[in-house]
């Protein structure tokens, strides 16, 4: 019964089998895929009034979908494939979430580019 009882939330049916630990992860970051995606329509609407900044912010929006959609598969990667040498679960958790934390870091600065692009100085 892990992550409070969340996994047999899903498997009752109504979302289907989805106890697999990549799943949950998909559907813990549905929300961020939508408003990622939302983002990304809306930069292109607004492309020709700023360009530098709607690139900027796709390149943020993209970098962040892959990123939700790599780390749950490369952490389950991970830790079956060190399963029988010694390192520790803790460890390999502490490892990606530092990897995570940059990650997260390197789109948060492109979107604060993205606000500061082509402003012209008083």
């Amino acid at each position: 019964m892990s992550l409070g009882g969340v996994p047999q939330l899903f498997s009752l049916g109504c979302f289907g089998n989805m106890s697999h630990p990549i799943l949950l992860s998909f559907f813990k970051d549905a929300p961020m895929f939508v408003v990622a995606i939302g983002a990304i329509v809306v930069a292109l609407v607004y492309w020709r009034r700023a360009p530098l900044s709607s690139l900027l912010l796709v390149l943020a929006c993209i970098s962040s979908i892959v990123l939700l959609v790599a780390y749950p598969v490369a952490y389950e990667l991970v830790v079956h494939s060190m399963a029988g040498s010694g390192y520790s679960r803790g460890s390999i958790d502490f490892a990606f979430q530092i990897g995570w934390s940059i990650f997260r870091a390197s789109y948060l600065i492109l979107l604060v580019f993205a606000i500061y692009a082509g402003r012209k100085q008083p």
